[in-house]
């Protein structure tokens, strides 16, 4: 693949991301009213490090593992969908607090293996 179908892979699955996690948001909120907190910003933040990371990259091997850690952020929506249908609790609503934190974290470590990695492979 080449660097402009890796960027709208990218962009595709980080749309589905936002859109799924707005729309959960919006669901455990009670109406649009949900969407005024700062939960929402939160919530959304770990896709918007990862739009502004694909948007600023040029590298094809930074693209594929932005690729790879897009995919895991929009697959980690699933847990929103099983704390709010599947397994409703009183502590359902801390998922909106800790999945964006584990996401960032995901995103760290990704990116950190990858400075590592390459970092190895260029020394001399």
């Amino acid at each position: 693949m080449d660097d402009k179908k890796y960027k709208s892979l990218n962009y595709m699955l980080l749309g589905v991301g936002i859109f799924a996690s707005l729309g959960f948001v919006t669901y455990a909120g009670g109406g649009m009213v949900g969407l005024l907190n700062l939960f929402t910003l939160w919530t959304i933040f770990p896709f918007f490090i990862l739009l502004l990371i694909t948007y600023c990259t040029t590298s094809r091997k930074t693209l594929f593992i932005t690729t790879i850690l897009s995919t895991l952020c929009v697959l980690s929506t699933y847990f929103y969908f099983d704390s709010l249908f599947i397994h409703p609790d009183a502590q359902g609503s801390l998922i909106f607090l800790f999945l964006p934190l584990y996401q960032l974290f995901a995103t760290i470590v990704g990116f950190g293996i990858s400075a590592v990695a390459n970092f190895f492979s260029t020394r001399k």
